[in-house]
């Protein structure tokens, strides 16, 4: 049996949020629905979308509904497709589920590797998995349920077996997971069934031309603007511009689409036919001053990808293109077409040039140091007087502002893309307001000066989720990458884990005990104590909540602040919750010792007692 790797993003999430996991081959793109939307927390429900490349709409099939976007997409049933042949072909693919709100949780499906045996850990060794299981993941606390609960439920309700074509639809997979009828059924060489599919126009053009293979190719590239289909796949060449428009992109979406849309944008929607109201949408996005607001949110990157493309006409975007331009397609100031070519009209062009003005530049550049702050300040003290963002966004360069001013450009942030809430004259994360956790982190914070890092440090906190300049978490990353064999992104991971644990005041032995469930493995003694090692120091050396910000080590040095803790490690609080009582907590004789000093309990402070 293969698997897939699949690495699972939430789109536009900063810092980044995923789960790493494995899906069975020979199931369908209903059955991979099904499996996605457990492992992603997301609620069960039919409304759901598979997108490859924007020229590949799966979905479930409905009587009477017509699901192809436009000319040059394909739809192709759920139910009756299965993923074999896309997912080993393919890159990539967005997820997408309709919520009841009417909005759709957008994901990015990396199709990471294919493996023909996958294992885990259990006891007496390793053994091969026999359902989908989550790997590893990333996020900010309680935005993914507890993944070892959820791998129970996976192995529970979603066992693979082999048999013939399961071909049930969504519907009739939640009636016998009612039912407790619980499994997955593949099949090894499975039939994809095509009666309910609809077919691009290229396709269908090609499927219905009897006449010669040159005509036929002479056709779809007459119709296509480009060069035959067996090149077209081939050349990375710039083409001639197919002069699309904003309101013939809107006018592909769905009515309900368009609504959303409306509303979004604070337009009369009410009685106005499908065509006109894609063309009252276009003219209020490509309106200057809407452009502008909605443009101020893009990154750098995003914004020289986005001038880079209006200097070409038609083109092929490589991976890194696609990547840096998704925000602006979103916008729907990017065609794209069924060929994967991209193109940006001109009347986005002349609306962008009319808008490019100083003043919005500069705008864009503070709103961005401005979410570089605020996610440094997540990483640093999790509530704060918002006078000490202050103090930390004044530092760069001609960003100095007014107190008053900072709050301004504070609040031009748009809620979805903001970390924090102002309470009163306080910053907090929004996600701690819940049960006012906040003030359970402001009670035990240490009466010392906020600390406030440079500007190199908050740059690195945005793009690494960590302090990468720490010395201690540069020999981490070594370990995990020539000791443990971890590949690079893996070993930032962990890095990235390690020290937003540490920094909310995780337990130095809850950390190592997280890491060793998720399958951390060590060949000798000599490793493990390195490690634990390791762990001591970095402990001694991350910022934390607790000490608005400073390190252990810091602290330390000035004044004997810890003198009540009688060992090298300061044994924090977890301040994602409830104090932690780590003395109630039972260790046992063979686990790490919870003072950090890297040897077994019974080795260290268990043979005081």
């Amino acid at each position: 049996m293969n698997w897939f790797q699949l690495k699972m993003k939430v789109k536009g999430a900063k810092p980044p949020i995923w789960r790493r996991g494995f899906v069975p081959e020979g199931i369908t793109f209903t059955q991979l629905a099904w499996i996605l939307e457990e492992m992603l927390d997301c609620e069960k429900t039919e409304d759901y979308e598979f997108d490859f490349y924007r020229k590949v709409i799966i979905c479930e099939w409905k009587e009477g509904e017509n699901f192809r976007k436009n000319f040059f997409y394909s739809y192709q049933s759920a139910s009756d497709t299965f993923v074999n042949e896309l997912m080993s072909s393919e890159k990539w693919f967005t997820f997408r589920v309709q919520k009841d709100a009417g909005q759709a949780a957008e994901y990015r499906i990396e199709i990471e590797k294919k493996a023909s045996e996958v294992l885990e850990n259990q006891k007496g060794g390793k053994v091969p998995i026999s359902s989908p299981i989550i790997s590893k993941e990333v996020g900010f606390e309680k935005c993914w349920s507890d993944a070892v609960e959820k791998n129970a439920v996976l192995k529970e309700k979603y066992q693979v077996h082999s048999g013939k074509e399961d071909y049930r639809n969504f519907r009739e997979l939640q009636e016998d997971s009612e039912s407790g009828k619980y499994g997955l059924q593949i099949c090894e060489n499975p039939k994809n069934r095509t009666g309910r599919n609809q077919l691009s126009m290229p396709d269908l053009i090609n499927q219905f031309m009897d006449s010669t293979e040159i005509q036929r190719e002479e056709l779809l590239n007459s119709l296509l603007g480009g060069s035959p289909a067996k090149e077209r796949k081939h050349i990375k060449k710039d083409q001639e511009s197919r002069e699309p428009s904003v309101k013939d992109m809107l006018s592909t979406y769905e009515k309900k689409d368009l609504t959303d849309m409306a509303k979004e944008l604070h337009l009369r929607y009410s009685r106005l036919k499908k065509e006109d109201l894609a063309e009252k949408i276009a003219n209020e996005i490509l309106t200057p001053s809407v452009m502008r607001k909605r443009l101020l949110i893009l990154e750098d990157y995003e914004i020289a990808a986005f001038e880079a493309a209006m200097k070409r006409k038609c083109f092929f975007p490589t991976d890194q293109e696609w990547e840096d331009l998704d925000t602006v397609i979103g916008l729907d100031y990017i065609a794209y077409f069924g060929d994967e070519c991209l193109e940006v009209p001109g009347e986005v062009i002349g609306a962008y040039q009319t808008m490019n003005t100083p003043e919005f530049r500069q705008e864009r550049k503070r709103i961005n140091w401005m979410m570089e702050c605020l996610e440094t300040f997540g990483f640093l003290y999790a509530v704060a007087p918002a006078e000490t963002v202050w103090k930390i966004y004044g530092q760069r360069e001609g960003f100095a502002v007014s107190y008053e001013e900072f709050l301004k450009i504070f609040q031009r942030i748009p809620e979805d893309m903001n970390p924090c809430t102002l309470v009163g004259e306080k910053l907090t994360l929004t996600i701690l307001l819940e049960k006012r956790l906040y003030r359970k982190i402001e009670k035990i914070q240490r009466r010392v000066d906020y600390y406030i890092p440079s500007v190199d440090e908050v740059h690195d906190y945005y793009q690494n989720r960590y302090w990468t300049g720490e010395p201690v978490y540069r020999k981490l990353k070594n370990f995990f990458g020539r000791e443990l064999k971890y590949d690079m992104e893996e070993a930032e991971n962990l890095c990235a884990f390690i020290y937003q644990e540490l920094a909310k005041g995780k337990m130095l032995s809850d950390v190592v005990g997280v890491l060793t469930r998720d399958g951390m493995e060590f060949i000798s003694n000599r490793q493990a104590e390195k490690f634990m090692s390791l762990m001591a120091e970095a402990n001694n050396h991350t910022r934390m909540y607790e000490l608005r910000g400073h390190m252990p080590a810091e602290l330390s040095e000035q004044r004997p602040v810890f003198a009540e803790y009688d060992t090298k490690i300061v044994p924090m609080r977890d301040v994602s919750g409830s104090p932690a009582e780590p003395e109630k907590k039972k260790v046992y004789p063979n686990d790490p010792c919870p003072c950090g000093s890297g040897k077994k309990y019974k080795k260290c402070c268990g043979k005081k007692g």
